[in-house]
Protein backbone atom coordinates (compact mmCIF):
# COMPACT_ATOMS: atom_id res chain seq x y z
CA UNK A 1 0.00 0.00 0.00
CA UNK A 2 1.49 3.37 -0.98
CA UNK A 3 2.25 5.61 2.04
CA UNK A 4 -0.32 8.27 1.03
CA UNK A 5 -3.20 5.82 0.62
CA UNK A 6 -5.90 6.28 3.30
CA UNK A 7 -6.46 3.30 5.58
CA UNK A 8 -9.75 2.13 6.99
CA UNK A 9 -10.14 3.04 10.66
CA UNK A 10 -12.00 -0.20 11.36
CA UNK A 11 -11.31 -3.51 9.67
CA UNK A 12 -13.85 -6.31 9.80
CA UNK A 13 -17.52 -6.45 10.75
CA UNK A 14 -19.03 -4.36 13.55
CA UNK A 15 -20.29 -7.61 15.10
CA UNK A 16 -16.75 -8.53 16.12
CA UNK A 17 -13.92 -10.81 15.03
CA UNK A 18 -14.53 -13.63 12.59
CA UNK A 19 -13.10 -17.15 12.81
CA UNK A 20 -10.41 -18.13 13.58
CA UNK A 21 -10.28 -15.18 15.99
CA UNK A 22 -10.04 -14.74 18.91
CA UNK A 23 -6.92 -16.84 19.35
CA UNK A 24 -6.30 -17.77 22.99
CA UNK A 25 -3.32 -18.86 25.01
CA UNK A 26 -2.46 -19.21 28.68
CA UNK A 27 0.77 -19.92 30.52
CA UNK A 28 3.43 -18.71 32.89
CA UNK A 29 5.62 -15.86 31.64
CA UNK A 30 9.03 -17.14 30.52
CA UNK A 31 12.35 -15.32 30.27
CA UNK A 32 13.04 -14.18 26.73
CA UNK A 33 16.11 -12.91 24.89
CA UNK A 34 15.46 -9.23 25.62
CA UNK A 35 14.79 -8.37 21.97
CA UNK A 36 11.14 -7.37 22.35
CA UNK A 37 11.70 -4.60 24.87
CA UNK A 38 14.77 -3.28 23.05
CA UNK A 39 13.22 -3.29 19.58
CA UNK A 40 9.75 -2.08 20.58
CA UNK A 41 10.84 0.23 23.38
CA UNK A 42 8.23 -1.20 25.77
CA UNK A 43 8.17 -4.20 28.14
CA UNK A 44 7.01 -7.54 26.75
CA UNK A 45 6.06 -10.89 28.30
CA UNK A 46 6.85 -14.25 26.69
CA UNK A 47 4.34 -17.08 26.96
CA UNK A 48 5.17 -20.69 26.06
CA UNK A 49 4.16 -21.57 22.51
CA UNK A 50 2.95 -24.95 23.79
CA UNK A 51 -0.01 -23.05 25.29
CA UNK A 52 -1.16 -22.06 21.80
CA UNK A 53 -2.00 -25.01 19.54
CA UNK A 54 -2.82 -22.53 16.74
CA UNK A 55 0.72 -21.09 16.67
CA UNK A 56 2.01 -23.51 14.02
CA UNK A 57 -0.57 -22.26 11.50
CA UNK A 58 -0.64 -18.55 12.46
CA UNK A 59 0.60 -16.05 9.91
CA UNK A 60 3.69 -14.13 10.95
CA UNK A 61 2.68 -10.63 12.00
CA UNK A 62 1.50 -8.42 14.83
CA UNK A 63 -1.81 -9.13 16.51
CA UNK A 64 -3.81 -7.09 19.02
CA UNK A 65 -4.50 -8.96 22.21
CA UNK A 66 -5.25 -8.55 25.86
CA UNK A 67 -3.75 -10.25 28.82
CA UNK A 68 -4.57 -10.66 32.48
CA UNK A 69 -2.58 -11.39 35.59
CA UNK A 70 -3.27 -13.46 38.66
CA UNK A 71 -6.25 -13.15 41.01
CA UNK A 72 -7.37 -9.57 41.47
CA UNK A 73 -5.40 -8.21 38.51
CA UNK A 74 -7.01 -6.04 35.85
CA UNK A 75 -7.03 -7.12 32.23
CA UNK A 76 -5.41 -4.76 29.79
CA UNK A 77 -4.94 -4.30 26.07
CA UNK A 78 -1.77 -5.33 24.35
CA UNK A 79 -0.14 -6.45 21.17
CA UNK A 80 1.00 -9.93 20.39
CA UNK A 81 3.89 -10.42 18.00
CA UNK A 82 4.02 -13.80 16.30
CA UNK A 83 7.21 -14.67 14.49
CA UNK A 84 7.89 -18.35 13.83
CA UNK A 85 8.19 -19.69 17.34
CA UNK A 86 8.03 -16.76 19.75
CA UNK A 87 4.97 -15.12 21.24
CA UNK A 88 5.21 -11.87 23.16
CA UNK A 89 2.33 -10.22 24.96
CA UNK A 90 2.73 -6.53 25.61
Amino acid sequence: MPPNTPRASIIGPASGPEAPFPLRMRGAVEKGFGRGSKELGIPTANLPVTSAPWISTADSGVYFGRCGGGAGEQEGGGVEGVSYGDVDWV
